[in-house]
């Protein structure tokens, strides 16, 4: 899962990378990113000054290896920002933040 800072100490979703080039109907390389299939979905995020609402782009359980061993593990969910507070944004050059989710390692 990736997370981009915004304003006060809110964290809302990032965009995934631009360098990556869309799936085609012909394409059957494993790591191209399906750029054109994610379901949007909007969710409150508590900032140190207010409450906003951020919708995103998002794309689960992407494979990141060629020949994945174990696809639920071998996988990661991107969300991409497209409104906050129904106002459109461009997260094109966003910092991306990696969620950390194994047990004994510090996210921070």
């Amino acid at each position: 899962m990736f997370y981009f800072a915004a304003p006060a100490t809110a964290q809302v979703t990032a965009a995934a990378p631009t360098a990556v080039s869309a799936v085609t109907a012909d394409s059957h390389d494993p790591l191209r990113f399906p750029m054109d299939d994610y379901p949007e979905e909007t969710v409150t995020v508590t900032t140190s000054t207010s409450e906003v609402e951020a919708t995103y782009r998002l794309y689960e359980q992407i494979t990141y290896v060629a020949n994945p061993v174990d696809a639920d593990y071998q996988s990661m969910n991107v969300k991409g920002p497209i409104k906050v507070d129904g106002k459109e944004v461009d997260a094109t050059h966003a910092p991306i933040l990696f969620k950390y989710s194994v047990g004994g390692y510090l996210g921070e």
